[in-house]
């Protein structure tokens, strides 16, 4: 199966473009000059790659109306066929159709007289009409910019791409073939590396949808030489992507998926760095490796994350290119009537000012905004997770799993948790767990125990974790003495006030554990291991208003002069035979 539809489309930096425009309206310069940096710009918007859509969508609407200003209908002609590639590829099928029609509509006036324009125009329709799946619109445009082409037109790629638009429409695959490969021999001859590129992996595409992946891994290793000779690295993840998606040989897809990923990391592209990521997690998944699926498919989850705080920055910076769109419309105004009134000038000037003041406030606020959400989400996670494990996540998108010596593991339980609950509402219950595991909250924090979990009435809790200290095992049984402490004198309150109460048991064993991170959505820490299991089993076994302790425990502390210990004997557990207990307390 292919992860990615070759991308026919070529797109610019937003900000390069901006300045050029900038630069034309601030410099009084001569015809030639002025023709030299027309032609310039137009360059720059039609043939750079990989910016942003909407981003150029308004670059294009300046542009177009610097052109209008300077009566240059030829050049905003192109302006206006490049910006409706860009809508379709940004998903704004309507926009892009009513920017060709009102090309089409200006170049009908006959203003322009350049007839190798025609052909472009018909390419724009066709690539619309392809985009909203209408076949046979798109077919006939493509016909009539055919018909338009005449072979003394400098712009071969409009012919190239004729060919790879019309390949595309075809369900016969050597009808497909057939254009495509015209679009690679036109591509050669014009020693234009980007449409051989596109052409090849085109044919990669062509062969790999009817299952034929033997020629598409051809067509699909040809392609990539040329992206790699170009350093599109984008391209090249997204090939070595498709690779991925046609090869038969597991040890070589996994290469082609690393590569993926690494090309794309290598531009910072964050949607091609989750789209290889989650392809890696589905191809390890479906090979039982899910482990290492899981792995991917928690990096994946953590680039989309920064991918949504990309984008929420990126529709600022949109919006703040928008507010540099409509001042510089201003200032076109400007300079067209700057020598006849200078007071609107001095005015402009002052509005202008005024303007870019409102903007800087709202710039300030909105960065505020951002790193208030920062920090929120920052305390969010490590309110789901230990601080360390946390700052791994953010700095290394990942959290490794590790092996732990010597934990204690803690378990509380409420007592006929079922019959009391049964006294209280259900406002009233809510509040009461809430109440008590808050303060279990202090307790541990206090004794620096990570708390792992709450299950229904238990409370589950470690210490020793994620970073081992020598005195975790005293501050586990503290922790857990005071915990017992704290529920006995609610009990106290409660029945004093005539309202029902809880009554715990509390269990602690030390041990070997596995922690590490699971679950995609609403993941969390966790710990795992025959010591959680024995933990419990104390738990299970102690008794109200104690805490029972196992033997390993109870050989850690045993010296402690802080503690007094009853030993219980050997207990019969179900599932672990008989296990040496004791009751600890402080000494009094």
């Amino acid at each position: 199966m292919i992860k990615n539809v070759p991308q026919l489309l070529s797109v610019i930096p937003k900000y390069f473009v901006s300045s050029i425009v900038f630069g034309l309206l601030l410099v009084n310069t001569s015809a030639q000059y002025d023709s030299y940096w027309s032609d310039s710009v137009i360059n720059s918007y039609k043939t750079e790659e990989n910016a942003n859509f909407k981003s150029q969508i308004i670059v294009g609407d300046s542009l177009l109306l610097l052109f209008e200003k300077r009566d240059e209908p030829c050049n905003w002609i192109e302006i206006g066929i490049r910006k409706s590639h860009y809508q379709s590829a940004a998903r704004d099928d309507n926009g892009a159709l009513s920017t060709v029609n009102n090309v089409f509509n200006k170049y009908q006036s006959g203003i322009c007289k350049e007839d190798h324009l025609l052909p472009e125009i018909y390419l724009a329709y066709a690539r619309t009409y392809m985009n909203m799946e209408l076949s046979n619109k798109a077919f006939a445009y493509i016909h009539k910019g055919f018909e338009s082409w005449n072979d003394r037109f400098p712009n071969k790629t409009v012919l190239m791409e004729l060919y790879l638009s019309k390949g595309f429409l075809f369900d016969n695959l050597d009808s497909t073939v057939h254009y495509l490969s015209l679009a690679y021999e036109l591509a050669v001859n014009e020693d234009d590396l980007k449409h051989q590129q596109g052409a090849l992996n085109d044919l990669g595409y062509a062969y790999a949808v009817r299952g034929i992946y033997t020629e598409a891994e051809t067509y699909f290793r040809k392609a990539l030489k040329v992206a790699q000779k170009r350093e599109a690295y984008i391209q090249v993840s997204s090939i070595f992507n498709n690779l991925a998606g046609v090869s038969e040989n597991n040890q070589q897809t996994a290469f082609y998926l690393d590569s993926a990923f690494y090309y794309a990391s290598l531009k910072g592209n964050l949607n091609a760095m989750q789209m290889a990521k989650q392809n890696s997690a589905l191809f390890h998944y479906s090979n039982d490796s899910f482990q290492r699926g899981y792995d991917e498919l928690w990096q994946s989850m953590l680039i989309k994350d920064s991918l949504y705080n990309k984008q929420k920055i990126r529709a600022f910076a949109e919006m703040e290119q928008k507010f540099q769109s409509e001042l510089k419309e201003q200032r076109i105004l400007y300079l067209d009537t700057q020598n006849k009134n200078r007071t609107r000038q001095r005015n402009g000037l002052i509005g202008g000012f005024f303007l870019v003041m409102v903007f800087a406030v709202s710039v300030v606020f909105q960065r505020n905004r951002i790193a208030k959400e920062r920090k929120r989400s920052d305390l969010l996670l490590r309110n789901i997770l230990p601080q360390e494990i946390a700052e791994e996540l953010k700095e290394t998108g990942r959290a490794r799993a590790q092996d732990f010596k010597k934990i204690s593991v803690m378990f509380t339980d409420f007592v006929e948790f079922t019959r009391q609950s049964a006294k209280l509402s259900a406002a009233e219950l809510v509040y009461e767990i809430n109440h008590c595991f808050e303060a279990f909250d202090y307790i541990i924090e206090k004794y620096n125990i990570e708390k792992i979990k709450t299950i229904g009435d238990s409370y589950m809790a470690a210490g020793g974790i994620p970073i081992p200290t020598n005195d975790s095992v005293k501050n586990t049984v503290q922790a857990a003495l005071e915990m017992q402490a704290f529920i006995i004198q609610r009990k106290t309150e409660m029945d004093a006030a005539g309202k029902p109460a809880f009554e715990m048991r509390v269990g602690i064993h030390t041990g070997p554990v596995v922690a590490g991170i699971v679950g995609i959505k609403k993941f969390q820490y966790d710990i795992w291991g025959d010591t959680v299991n024995t933990a419990s089993r104390m738990e299970n076994h102690g008794e109200i208003g104690k805490v029972n302790i196992s033997k390993a425990t109870y050989e850690l502390l045993k010296d402690d002069p802080q503690f007094t210990f009853e030993g219980r004997g050997k207990i019969e557990v179900k599932g672990k035979g008989e296990i040496e207990m004791w009751f600890v307390s402080f000494k009094t």
